[in-house]
Parts: C-alpha cells; structure tokens; sequence
C-alpha cells in the first residue's frame, strides 16, 4: 500500500488558491496539472521556477504577482489585475 503526505506547498493545489501572505513555488523538474481555476490572492506571489511547468486547466485569476521563468499554460481565461513577470513562457 503506498501512502503520500502532503507538504505544506501541496495545499494550493487543494484549496485553487495561493497562500495568503506568502510565495507558493513549483520548482525546478516540477510539473503540475490542476484541473480547475486557481486564483493568485492580492497578498501572494506565486513563483514557476526554470525547467518547471504549471497547467491550470481553468481560468487564472490573478490580483497578487507571478513570476514565470519556467513554463505556465492556461487552458480558460487569463484574468490579470496584478503582474505577471519572468523570462517564461505563458501558453
């Protein structure tokens, strides 16, 4: 029987927010599908490191910072009142 623990990071992906006060950070080599929306709070800033790729299928809805240098796909709408940066590409 395998079991897996959750980190303290893995919980955005539970709730489809980031944390508030606080960066949330796929790493490098992570690759992470989220099948919903996810929503950047205006107090978080959420880092896709380089080599590192986050899909969320649904919408993104950002009011806080993002910072690209990996890869960051979007299957809905791209919902931007906050800032996007980073030498990363946005799909």
């Amino acid at each position: 029987t395998a079991s897996y623990a959750l980190n303290a990071g893995d919980i955005v992906f539970l709730r489809n927010e980031t944390n508030p006060s606080t960066t949330d950070i796929i790493k490098v080599h992570e690759s992470i599908f989220n099948q919903s929306n996810l929503t950047v709070l205006s107090s978080s800033i959420f880092i896709i490191e380089d080599k590192a790729d986050y899909y969320v299928l649904g919408d993104l809805i950002n009011s806080g910072s993002i910072i690209v240098s990996g890869t960051l796909k979007v299957g809905g709408a791209l919902l931007n009142a906050g800032s996007i940066t980073g030498p990363g590409t946005i799909e």
